[in-house]
């Protein structure tokens, strides 16, 4: 289900799994840093993005700290499975790694940061909310947060302005809109709405858009509540069958330009990976033209959040510390918007009056849909299962109820990781 962006991870999945003997020796030998104070072994997703910055990051670090940084930077999938293998190997080869909530099998591994934390203030300068949203193992804090992303609807505002239409509060009344914009717009070969439909990984964000019910029932297994969840299915249909008859194979960067491109007048998906090419005049023929809107009530909205995480065996700690809240620290965290796209994760950064006022387009719907996303407590496995029973729904004549019967048996058998539990008891995620 793997797909590398630019800019971000796809919420994806990498079951931890037993590792061979010949896996783990690979994850040993001349590679070990955490016994050297001097030297720092650091991972990204090798996007173009993250990696670049963090190169970028390494001469004035170490000019400042006297700490050699050394970035391995790896496709995504690779990254997982690197970072899975050296951990549960206890290489050491690893100081700081990169990953998600997928990760959380091997949580009892990354060290707790809320002691650095309270220190340094550095929850203090976050956009409120994110820090309770970070990783956390046995009720402390093992992530540092960075490149924040919220599921979300960028549209036309020319378009809904032309209409007569304002933003919709409600997903049944965008349904409304989305019919309004279809009858007038589409002999000008504009569509409603595009959505990644051909990204099997993307079709959760349908689901969760309306859902308001459990994944974890009362006993601690995974489960879906059965009315809501085929309700939620359903409503997810409705927005398909307005995407047009090629959504189900429409990729993440087909759904961009579409957008982009001027063919859709609302486009359901990752706004960090829109922005920078629908305000380019190069690349886009919406400049000016859109924004991204607040999500509609009801149902979560799906959090992307990457994390940098300290594994156990690493010496020096400070060191540590200070490169993760380097590479994720106000003046990093504009550079990497301006320059990446990455979507800002401090105070500071959404307040500069000159950035506010150049994105005004964009910045107060991130904000409110960033205040309101959370993650599904899901494992890999139980997100993938998921997925891949939605995209069967979506493209034969299955029913909603046939599906989420489906998906809880299978679901039954899938252990709920412990960090999951907690994380979904403290979003109101387990059935009462």
């Amino acid at each position: 289900m793997v797909k590398i962006f630019p800019r971000k991870l796809m919420v994806a999945s990498i079951a931890v799994v037993a590792i061979s003997v010949a896996a783990l020796s690979g994850c040993s030998g001349a590679g070990q840093t955490s016994s050297q104070s001097g030297k720092l072994t650091v991972t990204y997703m090798k996007s173009g993005t993250y990696d670049t910055a963090a190169k970028s990051l390494v001469p004035a670090f170490k000019k400042k700290t006297g700490t050699d940084v050394t970035v391995n930077a790896f496709p995504y999938a690779a990254l997982q499975q690197n970072n899975t293998n050296a951990v549960i190997a206890g290489s050491c080869q690893y100081n700081v790694v990169s990953g998600s909530y997928y990760l959380a099998g091997i949580y009892n591994h990354f060290k707790s940061l809320d002691s650095l934390a309270n220190k340094s203030g550095f929850a203090d300068k976050l956009i409120p909310g994110l820090w309770a949203h970070s990783e956390f193992n046995n009720g402390q804090h093992i992530g540092v947060p960075y490149g924040p992303d919220a599921y979300g609807l960028v549209y036309r505002t020319d378009l809904f302005t032309d209409a007569g239409l304002s933003w919709p509060t409600t997903w049944p009344d965008l349904i409304t809109d989305l019919k309004v914009l279809k009858d007038k717009y589409s002999s000008q070969g504009i569509s409603p709405i595009t959505f990644a439909g051909g990204a099997p990984e993307q079709l959760p964000a349908l689901f969760f858009a309306t859902y308001d019910g459990y994944f974890i029932d009362k006993a601690g297994h995974y489960a879906l509540d059965p009315a809501k969840a085929a309700k939620a299915m359903d409503f997810a249909q409705q927005i398909l069958a307005l995407a047009g008859p090629n959504t189900n194979s429409t990729s993440i960067d087909a759904a961009n330009a579409n957008f982009v491109n001027g063919k859709a007048a609302v486009m359901y998906g990752w706004p960090s990976f829109v922005q920078t090419m629908a305000s380019d005049p190069k690349q886009s023929k919406v400049v000016g033209k859109w924004a991204l809107g607040n999500d509609p009530q009801g149902g979560m909205v799906w959090l992307s959040l990457w994390q940098s995480y300290m594994t156990d065996c690493t010496s020096n700690s400070d060191a540590a510390w200070n490169w993760m809240t380097t590479f994720s620290s106000p003046a990093t965290d504009k550079k990497l918007f301006v320059d990446n796209g990455v979507n800002p994760e401090f105070k500071s950064t959404y307040s500069d009056p000159t950035l506010a006022q150049q994105y005004s387009h964009y910045f107060p719907g991130l904000q409110a849909n960033l205040a309101r996303a959370v993650n599904p407590p899901l494992s890999g496995e139980s997100q993938d299962f998921l997925a891949s029973t939605l995209g069967a729904l979506f493209t034969t004549n299955g029913t909603p109820a046939d599906a989420v019967s489906k998906i809880n048996a299978k679901w039954a058998s899938m252990a709920v990781p412990k960090p999951l539990l907690a994380e979904g008891k403290q979003n109101g995620f387990v059935e009462k």
